[in-house]
């Protein structure tokens, strides 16, 4: 990405720093991210806004993310990634409804974080079923990915507390992948470690 950046015309210098930071989101180094998606938003990256908003969520910094991730929707309404990350936002800071509310507007190609996102709001708001029925939705792949990530290899049912911990395992292991469903290789394929 240096490299690209150098040899970057001047007018696309700014996307690739936003790229860099996307991928840093990727690797899980969210502070090298939140650097280069602002560096990438203060030279007018389109996009880097919700990248940038994903670090800062990503390090803990909720009301900020929330923040940016309001006004990168403003200048931006249609990216959906960001939308997709300002619903995670709101789930974590306990505004699952809203939440919701966001996820109904974002694209199918980003299906699987929809479901992981709408599984683990429900369940804040008490709608135990709802979650395992958002959880039974998603692919078979990522189903058996997660219970091999919290050590539940057999095929029985997992309770609800079960399926709440596959869901926070899922998120951990991806980092700061929220692409559509081309995506899920770069996180389903990830040996068992903390991210």
């Amino acid at each position: 990405m240096a490299r690209a950046f150098a040899a970057a015309p001047a007018i696309e210098r700014a996307q690739a720093l936003a790229w860099q930071g996307e991928m840093d989101l990727w690797l899980g180094d969210y502070s090298r991210a939140l650097k280069h998606t602002t560096r990438a938003c203060a030279l007018g990256a389109p996009f880097a806004g919700g990248w940038r908003g994903a670090a800062l969520l990503k390090l803990g910094r909720r009301k900020e993310a929330l923040a940016q991730l309001d006004e990168a929707l403003r200048r931006y309404p249609n990216d959906h990634e960001a939308r997709l990350w300002r619903a995670e936002a709101k789930r974590k800071l306990g505004r699952s409804r809203e939440a919701l509310e966001d996820l109904g507007t974002v694209t199918r190609q980003h299906r699987v974080w929809i479901l992981f996102n709408s599984a683990l709001a429900k369940r804040a708001l008490g709608d135990d079923a709802g979650m395992k029925a958002d959880f039974a939705n998603l692919p078979a792949e990522v189903v058996e990915r997660l219970r091999r990530e919290t050590g539940r290899h057999e095929a029985s049912p997992l309770d609800s507390a079960q399926t709440a911990a596959a869901l926070e395992a899922g998120f951990r292991l991806a980092r700061g992948s929220r692409r559509g469903e081309y995506g899920q290789a770069v996180w389903l394929s990830r040996g068992t470690e903390r991210a």
